[in-house]
């Protein structure tokens, strides 16, 4: 999708950087603030201001990305940096590894120009490392990393390098305290994209519900209980034993109360709630899903758009795309057309959305169709929300 067309009269993109003086004159004594402003700053700009990446100052990025890389590896070391990040990897530790430069931090850049190199070493295999998450593999090269870091960050930690070198910045601004907030949304409002580019973030939400592993497992293990239910969220809870993984277990909120549950290397199960956090007998179920077909629900959802589809039909229907609740039901791949089929609540009403590749159709709890929408006028809407 193109995301920005650039204009000769309205600014494509944010030319500086605004922190507070508190945050600027206290990094003497606190350099975590400043680089939090930082932080603060890029987020604000992406959520405010809908502006990208690409639009904002490298400077910013930079020490954006090394913050992201120091709290990934201080929670769960290079194999949560990994599991967490896979999906911009390469552009993370292009990153990092540009900020490490630019501080003058030799440690860490060896560290991360190591962890490059095992990468392309190890290949598809360097994302079999999880951290704390699923069985928490981790390869002994990377706890080595691990240790390296660690002691790198007790001689010469990142944070007040990263500092120091935020306030050499030329496109550094700083404000008062109080003409902050006006300032910032200044810049967010420079944004000539930013309501479409809102419209679309406000359909990201459900897109993950729809693609997300563990959203899609979850999804279908509560549709096909005894007592059928739909997703509305799902909490963190405490990592168990189970089947000699060391697995987390969700606290499950439905629509019809809450459930346990348990994603492992097989699939994602739900137990009845217990107050303990962990199933009083791991050998009952009340329902597992394999993951082969997880992973089939998310292949053709990602491809058919569905948590867009089921976006806009909600829009068109009751004029917001709000939902309170909403999960997968089951998919169809023994038809000419595969589809999925989700279920969801929304305005006091369960609704089901099926979606293929040529469109998407919601209908009523007694199967009346309500709106529908091809993968035509799918694409054309997406395409005007992204020019």
């Amino acid at each position: 999708m193109v995301w920005f067309l650039k204009s000769k009269s309205l600014p494509t993109s944010v030319d500086r950087v605004v922190v507070t003086r508190s945050a600027y004159n206290g990094a003497d004594a606190d350099p975590a603030a400043l680089v939090e402003a930082i932080v603060k700053f890029v987020n604000v700009m992406y959520e405010q201001g809908a502006w990208r990446a690409d639009e904002m100052p490298v400077e910013a990025q930079l020490v954006y990305s090394s913050d992201y890389y120091l709290a990934q590896v201080n929670n769960g070391g290079h194999a949560q940096f990994i599991w967490n990040g896979r999906a911009h990897l390469e552009k993370n530790c292009a990153a990092a590894i540009m900020a490490f430069k630019a501080m003058q931090s030799p440690g860490h850049l060896a560290i991360m120009n190591d962890l490059q190199d095992w990468l392309k070493t190890e290949g598809d295999q360097a994302f079999e490392q999880t951290g704390l998450v699923g069985n928490g593999k981790r390869a002994p090269f990377l706890e080595a990393l691990d240790d390296r870091f660690f002691a790198q960050q007790r001689t010469v930690p990142m944070t007040p390098l990263s500092a120091t070198w935020i306030k050499t910045w030329r496109n550094l601004t700083v404000v008062e305290d109080s003409a902050y907030p006006a300032e910032i949304a200044k810049l967010a409002a420079r944004n000539p994209k930013r309501a479409n580019r809102k419209a679309v973030q406000a359909l990201f939400p459900i897109i993950s519900r729809t693609t997300t592993h563990l959203e899609v497992g979850f999804g279908l293990a509560v549709s096909h209980l005894p007592t059928p239910s739909i997703l509305m969220s799902i909490q963190p809870g405490r990592f168990t034993n189970f089947g000699g993984e060391s697995v987390p277990v969700f606290r499950l909120v439905t629509t019809a109360g809450e459930f346990l549950g348990v994603p492992y290397s097989l699939g994602a199960i739900v137990y009845p709630f217990e107050q303990s956090g962990q199933p009083k007998d791991p050998n009952k179920p009340l329902r597992f899903v394999e993951n082969q077909m997880i992973d089939s629900v998310v292949k053709l959802s990602t491809t058919t758009n569905a948590g867009v589809a089921i976006g806009f039909l909600l829009k068109d229907q009751f004029g917001d795309p709000a939902y309170t609740a909403l999960g997968a039901k089951h998919i169809v791949t023994d038809r000419p057309e595969p589809y999925t089929v989700w279920q969801l609540a929304a305005k006091g009403r369960t609704l089901e959305v099926l979606v293929a590749h040529s469109g998407a159709v919601l209908s009523d709890e007694h199967g009346k169709t309500l709106k529908q929408i091809s993968a035509t006028a799918l694409a054309e809407r997406l395409n005007a929300l992204s020019s």
